[in-house]
């Protein structure tokens, strides 16, 4: 899992993403957030979706750092995802 999170083929990284939204962890959750930032479209949005996938966010530690990148991204696909992560 670490060499696909680590590789800078796009398609790798998205499908590390993938896999640690399917395994559902918190610690999973806190790997993903940075990924939201990722310059490629594609790898932020699949980080967003394997957030909610997850659906496990530490309201005190993950809520803020998820709401304040709904404020920064004005993608409707990763805003959607974001939301569907905080309900």
């Amino acid at each position: 899992l670490e060499v696909l999170l680590d590789s800078t083929n796009e398609e790798e990284l998205c499908m590390g993403l993938k896999i640690l939204g399917v395994e559902g962890e918190a610690h999973d959750v806190d790997l993903l957030i940075p990924y939201l930032r990722h310059p490629s479209l594609n790898v932020a949005r699949t980080a967003a979706k394997s957030i909610a996938k997850a659906g496990i966010t530490d309201s005190i530690r993950q809520a803020p750092l998820i709401i304040e990148f709904l404020r920064q991204t004005s993608d409707n696909e990763i805003r959607l995802s974001c939301l569907k992560a905080l309900k």
